[in-house]
Parts: structure tokens; sequence; C-alpha cells
């Protein structure tokens, strides 16, 4: 019989770690950490990226796993509500340094959005992240965030609200409105 322990789970088959891996984050596991990140920080670069950080985006997504880690001990929950508490950190450090720059909420100028995508094609337009975010940019500042938390970072309804600590039917009817709009930008 060998003395090599088994990896644990990962993840589940949706790709979501398991309680196990919640448990072993907060143990200090490296396998845990690991996991977390490449189940996370995708939509938290994405996320970053929709609300204007551009190339700060990867450091914002590392203080974000450093915020983690600092905090991890207090956490309890499961993986969703895991995903909903760094989306938090997320944002508010997102907020942090907007207002060390001297702004306010999302970066207004939305200076790191790609042009316009020349295609007429709905689904040539909205195939690459670049076009998202444009299309992102397009939003107000509030259904800017809720759509990029709900495309980009994969949280629902329910977990956007309690991240932007915002009640459930205002961040419904900014999803609907934001629908809305991205759909007359196809028009």
């Amino acid at each position: 019989m060998s003395s090599t322990a088994l990896q644990p789970t990962i993840a589940t088959d949706t790709g979501v770690p398991d309680a196990d891996v919640v448990a072993a984050a907060i143990a200090g596991g490296a396998w845990a950490w690991e996991s977390l990140y490449i189940w996370l920080a995708p939509g938290l670069t994405a996320y970053f990226r929709s609300t204007g950080a551009g190339q700060d985006a990867e450091d914002l997504v590392s203080e974000t796993f450093l915020r983690m880690v600092r905090a991890i001990h207090g956490f309890e929950g499961d993986a969703d509500q895991l995903k909903t508490w760094v989306f938090t950190i997320a944002r508010n450090l997102r907020l942090d340094r907007a207002r060390q720059r001297g702004r306010r909420g999302i970066d207004a100028t939305f200076e790191t959005a790609p042009e316009q995508p020349s295609s007429a094609n709905v689904e040539d337009t909205v195939s690459g992240l670049d076009s998202l975010l444009w299309l992102l940019g397009q939003l107000t500042d509030q259904q800017r965030e809720v759509m990029a938390l709900r495309i980009l970072g994969d949280l629902t309804a329910d977990q956007i609200a309690h991240a932007l600590n915002v009640k459930l039917p205002k961040v419904k009817s900014l999803l609907r409105r934001a629908s809305e709009r991205l759909i007359e930008l196809h028009g």
C-alpha cells in the first residue's frame, strides 16, 4: 500500500469547488487555493476590465486574493457564498482604488474599453471579451456593474444583491434595463 495520499476532489462536475476545497482553503491548503484561483480569476479579471481597470486588472485580481487569504479564517459558507464574498472584496477594492485616484465609483471615462466593433453580425459582435466590454461600456455605471457581475462573475441576482448590499428588486430592475439597452444596441 502506497503512503502517498490521494489528491482531494478539486471541483464538482459543474466546475464549482466542493465543500472540501473551501474547507482546505480555510485550513491553508495550497492545492485548494490553486483550485479557487482557477475557478475565480477569469471572472475577476473580466469584472475588473469591464469596470475600467484595463492593464491593472491582473494586479487587482492578485490584491483580491491577498485580501481573501488575510480574511478567509473568518469566512463561513459554501462555494457559492465564497464566490459572492470574493466579488464583494473585488468591488470594495475597486472602489478603494477609485477613491485613491480621486474618482467615485466605476471609472467614468471607461478609458480602457475597446472601440466599437465593426461587425454587423450579432454573434460576431459579442463573441469576444473586448466586444462585450465595449457593450458594457455603453451602459450606466450601475447597469454595467450588475451586468458585469452577472455575465462575467457568473453571480445570480441574489448574489449580486448581497455583494452590492442592495435590495433584490433593484438588481433585477437594473439587469432588465441593461438587457434592454444591450438589445437596443444591436437593434
